[in-house]
């Protein structure tokens, strides 16, 4: 199975928000095929998938079988330096981290994500002056709600 196997479709962590509403907001993400690559949104189910707080484009490099790298871009296909996700395929899932150190609008962003099929658990946060300013020290855990393939 190919990385787009794990990756496109419609992902939402309701049940873990709903077992935990004052830990974890109820998170959409939108990971769909387009012309040139990939877009993802990511939205809040409050604000529903035309508000989302998160919109890019990612282009994917095949490093071998195992390995991939999406790489992100803004609205206008401006490629976000250091930014990318180097993706390894292991123990029948793939596994994310940034490659490099990622800063966008000022702050450090560290990120994670794992597909393991129909789940998808990640982690963000972002540092300015070694402060984390927005983010989580929890996973955030999702499940596929609709498969784009």
């Amino acid at each position: 199975m190919t990385i787009e196997d794990y990756l496109l479709g419609l992902w939402s962590n309701k049940n873990q928000a709903q077992s935990s509403p004052t830990t974890y907001a109820t998170i959409y993400l939108h990971w769909e095929k387009i012309e040139g690559g990939f877009q993802s949104k990511n939205y809040y189910r409050t604000d529903g998938p035309e508000r989302p707080y998160r919109k890019r484009y990612h282009k994917k490099v095949e490093i071998s079988k195992t390995e991939v790298l999406i790489e992100n871009y803004d609205l206008q296909w401006n490629k976000s330096a250091e930014c990318g996700m180097l993706f390894k395929y292991a123990d029948l899932a793939w596994h994310g981290n940034i490659v490099g150190k990622c800063v966008h609008n000022g702050v450090v962003i560290r990120s994670q994500m794992h597909l393991y099929g129909d789940k998808l658990h990640s982690f963000d946060q972002a540092y300015k002056d070694g402060k984390m300013v927005w983010g989580s020290d929890n996973i955030y855990k999702y499940v596929r709600v609709e498969n784009d393939l």
